[in-house]
């Protein structure tokens, strides 16, 4: 769903009929301002299903051992305490891989254990020196990807409902409205919006499963969830 579509169906919410949101007005960005806020609410909230991606490329193996994540597109690392740093060439053929750890752990393994750790500061492998086999493969990280804030007309969202992110902003923004047709909404926009998320919710335990259990790492506060 475009971002057009997306504040076109907010304003529908909010006034009970279709009305084109033109670009760059005061009601297009008002609503965009509390839409982006509910798009940084959802990345925060869990490990999306729709927004997990196995083959999360980061760079390439250089002889730097610290490398640095994307922390604008990456809402979590799933499964940190669990999962593997894949090096893989131009084939997708994996060359090598790193088991992450607690920094604990890494910090006493051997200088020959393929290791790995994510930190605030991105991700850290072991061993310490880029072999020649390896040297210049895509280092790949399983990760729940950020939606990113909406900004054009052309931006496509994809969440696990859309309808919720639509709901909850029109709901977001009837509560504070002075227009009392649209105020009077807010309770009824707000139970949709509810009922949305815990559905969402339910839906997403089901099909995340074994991930979502295994925690992650959290780009915006730096800590691995257990």
């Amino acid at each position: 769903m475009n971002g057009q579509t997306i504040v076109n169906e907010i304003n529908r919410k909010l006034n009970g009929e279709f009305e084109l949101v033109e670009f760059g007005s005061d009601d297009w960005n008002t609503i965009v301002s509390a839409l982006n806020e509910n798009i940084d609410l959802y990345n925060k909230m869990a490990n999306w299903r729709t927004s997990y991606d196995p083959n999360y490329s980061i760079g390439n193996v250089t002889t730097d051992t610290q490398y640095r994540l994307k922390q604008a597109s990456i809402a979590n690392i799933s499964g940190a305490a669990r999962a593997n740093v894949l090096l893989k060439d131009v084939n997708g053929v994996i060359l090598d891989r790193y088991k992450i750890v607690d920094q604990e752990i890494f910090d006493t393994a051997d200088t020959q254990d393929t290791v790995a750790t994510i930190n605030s500061l991105g991700l850290q492998i072991k061993p310490k020196t880029a072999t020649d086999k390896v040297f210049g493969a895509n280092i790949v990280i399983p990760a729940h990807i950020a939606v990113k804030p909406i900004s054009k007309i052309g931006d496509i969202v994809i969440t696990d409902d859309n309808y919720w992110l639509i709901t909850q902003t029109a709901a977001d923004l009837a509560s504070t409205s002075p227009v009392a047709f649209i105020a009077r909404n807010y309770d009824d926009l707000n139970t949709q919006a509810t009922r949305r998320m815990k559905a969402m919710v339910k839906s997403n335990r089901i099909t995340q499963g074994s991930r979502s259990a295994y925690g992650g790492w959290n780009p915006l506060s730096g800590s691995v969830s257990r």
